[in-house]
């Protein structure tokens, strides 16, 4: 087209998976500084000894713009060196603004590299209303390897875990959406093994089909773990309007599961049938969590007064019963209340 080279790729061999249309993209590319001749699959140009000369590449995909194929095209093919120039300004502004945010400086400067080296592929792999990053790409629905699903006993959460301490709420901010899209099914996925509130085995997503591994490798503590990086979102934030964007719903969720899950067994709470490691057989005598709450469960309960950390007791149905589960703010911190939520133990 003119003097602008594309192609189209996918990354599947089919339009549509699971009723979810496939990636399509469109890349395009066309010099600057000189003018470029397409032939079939070739863009042609010359350079003369010095002079200035960019290559613009533009890549969009359906998942952008129902019209990706002409807007990959639009977005270069009047394009001027000193579009480039703003864009490049931009660019280098973005990423000094996101660098001033936090630093660290320390006598060994390998170590001092991988960590601006790790905020470099998170911010690149994780912006707010944009699929976030799992084990593997999330642009092939068709077999992907890993499923392409989000792995919740480690994989998923660990990467989220720098953005928070390094003064990068921004990149924990698309987090959040798988988890809880998931609610429904793992809703459902209690009730089809006699418990209540949401139960998440290890590989969820992605919608609307889930992942192809749906075996639980019997580990119960799936949505605890993936309670955590909201957990410490809210308190870096202490935002009232993030707990209330369907993150308080989860905790309960979580919590209204082991509420039914746990056992008293006139002494402790048990877990009974849980695997530390993905498969592995519980360990006799190792099942065990103590009467204090873990850190999970105190934020789900929450503080029913101030300083005064609440516990669970045991119910008369063998189940742990949680005395309050209130709202995640700490009466302390004046903080605003949620908006009114029933509460499951009412």
């Amino acid at each position: 087209m003119g003097d602008v080279l594309y192609f189209n790729v996918s990354g599947d061999n089919v339009a549509q998976v699971g009723g979810f249309n496939t990636r399509q993209v469109r890349l395009a590319a066309r010099v600057i500084g000189t003018t470029g001749t397409v032939s079939g699959s070739t863009l042609t140009f010359t350079l003369a000894p010095g002079g200035t000369y960019y290559l613009l590449t533009s890549i969009v995909s359906n998942y952008d713009s129902s019209s990706y194929q002409s807007v990959a095209i639009s977005n270069i093919s009047s394009r001027v060196a000193s579009d480039v120039e703003t864009l490049k300004s931009a660019h280098e502004s973005w990423w000094s603004s996101f660098y001033s945010s936090s630093f660290v400086e320390i006598s060994n400067k390998r170590l001092e590299k991988q960590w601006y080296g790790s905020l470099y592929l998170l911010a690149s792999s994780s912006r707010d209303g944009e699929a976030p990053p799992g084990l593997w790409g999330n642009w092939i629905l068709n077999n992907p390897a890993f499923n392409g699903d989000y792995t919740l006993n480690y994989n998923y959460e660990v990467p989220f875990m720098m953005a928070l301490p390094t003064n990068h709420v921004e990149l924990a901010k698309a987090y959040d959406k798988p988890i809880l899209d998931w609610i429904p099914n793992a809703q459902n996925e209690a009730v089809g093994n006699g418990w209540t509130g949401a139960f998440y085995r290890v590989h969820i997503g992605p919608l609307p089909n889930g992942s192809g591994d749906t075996n639980t490798w019997n580990q119960k503590s799936i949505g605890a773990y993936a309670a955590t990086n909201m957990i410490m979102r809210y308190y870096y934030t202490r935002d009232p309007a993030y707990a209330n964007s369907g993150v308080y719903s989860f905790l309960k969720q979580v919590a209204l599961f082991w509420q039914n899950y746990l056992v008293w067994d006139g002494s402790r709470y048990v877990i009974t049938n849980d695997a530390q490691q993905e498969g592995d057989p519980p360990a006799p005598g190792k099942e065990l969590i103590s009467r204090e709450p873990t850190e999970e469960e105190h934020h789900y309960v929450g503080e029913a007064q101030p300083g005064r950390r609440t516990e669970l007791r045991p119910g008369g149905d063998k189940a742990a019963v949680l005395v309050a589960l209130r709202p995640l703010h700490r009466q302390q911190d004046r903080a605003a209340p949620f908006a009114a939520d029933t509460d499951p133990l009412d």
